[in-house]
């Protein structure tokens, strides 16, 4: 346990230090792919950015340089050995744990796997169709939130405009509120 532990801390400093050499992208990778080498089985990371916030005058954290978005959140939630923690990653890459107590986003997101599932079927077959879901701006906040767990991988992508001004055209989709919950309970664990 303290060898799994020291590793990690090894191999998450290794890379603050390369500030200027690493994406906030391949850093993230990264550091799941060292969770899992431990035998971390669930990880959650969270993700949110946010399109032509600088033009609309918002406070800039940092810019992705190849894909001009404003970093907002970048966050690996994680279970280890009973415990619960999170990796805050800022635009410098400097890497903040903390330990968290009782988070919910895990269990729930764990068991909305088969929903996801289900969506993923239906957006194929709906695309085969040549039938299309409802728009999304591209400006503005959008959340991403991947959970890892043993196999399995599963994703939710929400622009905030389909939690907001869109939400009327989105609610008839069975997995709209679900994936919503599990937004606000990450923001509530992690925040």
């Amino acid at each position: 346990m303290k060898f799994a532990f020291k590793l990690l801390a090894l191999l998450l400093c290794c890379h603050a230090g390369k500030a200027q050499s690493i994406s906030p992208t391949k850093l993230i990778k990264h550091t799941i792919d060292s969770l899992k080498h431990i035998q971390v089985d669930t990880i959650i990371y969270y993700h949110t950015y946010c399109s032509e916030c600088g033009v609309r005058g918002r406070d800039q954290s940092c810019i992705f340089s190849t894909e001009s978005f404003t970093e907002i959140s970048n966050i690996i939630l994680y279970k280890q050995f009973g415990k619960y923690y999170s990796i805050h990653h800022n635009c410098e890459n400097k890497i903040v744990k903390t330990q968290l107590f009782a988070p919910q986003s895990i269990g729930y997101f764990l068991s909305i796997i088969p929903s996801l599932n289900k969506r993923d079927k239906f957006i194929t077959e709906l695309y085969h169709q040549k039938k299309f879901l409802p728009p999304i701006p591209t400006d503005g906040v959008s959340y991403e939130a991947f959970i890892y767990c043993k196999n399995i991988k599963q994703g939710i992508f929400m622009h905030s405009a389909q939690m907001s001004n869109y939400y009327y055209m989105w609610k008839k989709f069975f997995w709209i509120n679900e994936e919503i919950k599990v937004l606000n309970l990450l923001k509530k664990d992690l925040f």
